[in-house]
């Protein structure tokens, strides 16, 4: 079965629902957070699924992942900008950052302008993270053997190799292989079935069947 936008948004929904919290939000109630993966998964999904600089749909939503599970760790504080820092919280660049992408002011200037917090600068992020991903593949493929490196290290320096680029791209591949096992099985129970199936999505190892509630 050919890859969906929605099998899309359910995969991504599924893993950025599935890591584990970030420490800031252990009080965050399970339905609460399926919500916010929601969201943030039809964010990612939407412009992956534009496939900006003719990329691969898988890739870019991949990237997204990556790059904001490292960065911010879906923090909910992140994600409303960095205005409520907790003790003990990262000031996301000394306030120099926005978003679960942690983009500054000159790779989205944008973003810069809208409310923090609020869904449209959450989707102007998510399309400013991929279209900076997707520029800096383009443009560092050769730095390394590995293309996705290069990606990598395009993505925060001048082509630069840095201490975690490597590892960045080897979760890069895990997430994408991720990506592809639960969009194309899992939802087929979802979203040919209806929700009345939710129970079956245990056999396909998927976390929380609340990600799918909020999805449908």
């Amino acid at each position: 079965m050919p890859l969906t936008l929605q099998a899309l948004r359910f995969a991504v929904a599924t893993i950025i629902n599935s890591a584990a919290p970030h420490w800031s939000d252990a009080d965050e109630a399970p339905a609460t957070r399926a919500a916010r993966a929601a969201h943030i998964a039809e964010d990612i999904a939407d412009v992956a699924w534009s496939r900006p600089g003719r990329m691969e749909p898988v890739e870019v939503a991949a990237a997204l992942l990556t790059i904001g599970q490292r960065e911010s760790h879906w923090a909910r504080y992140v994600g409303a900008g960095c205005v409520d820092v907790p003790k003990g919280g990262s000031t996301c660049s000394g306030w120099r950052a926005l978003s679960y992408w942690q983009l500054e002011r000159v790779a989205c200037p944008a973003l810069w302008d809208l409310p923090r917090g609020t869904r449209e600068a959450q989707q102007v992020a998510a399309r400013c993270a991929g279209r900076h991903w997707v520029a800096a593949y383009w443009r560092c493929r050769s730095a390394d053997p590995s293309p996705l490196v290069g990606a990598y290290a395009g993505y925060r320096s001048m082509c630069t190799l840095v201490a975690d680029t490597r590892s960045r791209a080897a979760q890069h591949r895990r997430t994408r292989d991720r990506l592809w096992s639960v969009a194309r099985r899992a939802p087929l129970v979802v979203l040919e079935e209806g929700v009345e199936h939710l129970s079956q999505l245990q056999r396909w190892d998927v976390p929380d069947v609340s990600v799918a509630q909020q999805l449908l």
